[in-house]
């Protein structure tokens, strides 16, 4: 100094070679934290949120090289939660930062579309949603159970669309509030999925129950039994036949036709 005396440079400043010069301040965003006298400029460390740089927009390096090194706000799905001489993190699998740059912790990375979990150093483990559940959203919100009679096979469902409607209940769901309605009396739905209701063959019906699974609950009349077919959109598609000679049925219902008695057969 003017004194003549030479005095540690404080603390957020270095100098590095032997001179009567200024001791230099350290590039924004970054200090030798309580260390004075310090003597290179990579005594300067980055703060939380920041990592170096070796120039503006370069090359991403643990810690300040050179005087025109920088510190730069950790990119998107990256954190750094210390001062230190180090590189951001990145979040960890299934997660990310949803667009913000600068993140200083653990925590501003959220979890997937798909996925949940809250992360932070002691469970940085995002989950995929299990089958029969959603998460149409980034954050840490919990994975949401698919609309009452419905379910998915999907494990990391991103949307209630891929929830459908099970066996017996018909409708398309769309928004979360969306619902799956039983199939009407006389109707049967033996496929899981978007599709309709069948309605029973003429003559026949399920006398008065709701949400039929298959087409043997539709009860053909005296005479007839229940032919069934298995499509690939409707899944079974059911025809009351009459049943074929020497072979009768006495009652209603979803029951088959029987041989006659030995040594008898019928007219028709």
């Amino acid at each position: 100094n003017s004194n003549g005396v030479c005095t540690a440079c404080p603390a957020g400043r270095y100098k590095s070679a032997r001179s009567d010069g200024d001791c230099t301040a350290c590039t924004p965003d970054s200090s030798t934290l309580s260390v004075q006298a310090a003597t290179r400029v990579d005594a300067c460390v980055c703060a939380p949120g920041f990592e170096a740089r070796a120039t503006s927009g370069g090359l991403r390096t643990p810690a300040l090289q050179t005087p025109s090194s920088v510190c730069q706000q950790c990119p998107v799905d990256t954190y750094k939660d210390s001062r230190a001489a180090q590189l951001c993190t990145a979040c960890a699998a299934n997660s990310g930062t949803n667009g913000i740059i600068g993140s200083n912790n653990s925590g501003a990375c959220l979890c997937d579309m798909g996925f949940n979990g809250t992360l932070s150093s002691a469970s940085p483990t995002c989950s995929a949603c299990a089958p029969g559940k959603y998460k149409s959203a980034i954050g840490t919100a919990d994975c949401i159970d698919c609309p009452v009679n419905s379910n998915n096979v999907i494990v990391g469902a991103t949307s209630v669309s891929e929830c459908l409607c099970n066996e017996g209940w018909f409708g398309e769901l769309t928004l979360p509030e969306s619902n799956c309605s039983a199939c009407p009396a006389d109707h049967y739905k033996s496929v899981q999925g978007p599709v309709a209701c069948v309605r029973c063959p003429p003559g026949a019906g399920t006398v008065g129950v709701t949400a039929s699974i298959s087409g043997r609950n539709c009860s053909c009349s005296v005479g007839n039994e229940i032919i069934i077919k298995v499509t690939r959109t409707y899944g079974e598609v059911t025809t009351c036949e009459r049943c074929l000679p020497g072979r009768y049925k006495d009652s209603a219902g979803p029951v088959s036709c029987v041989e006659c008695p030995a040594h008898s057969s019928t007219v028709l």
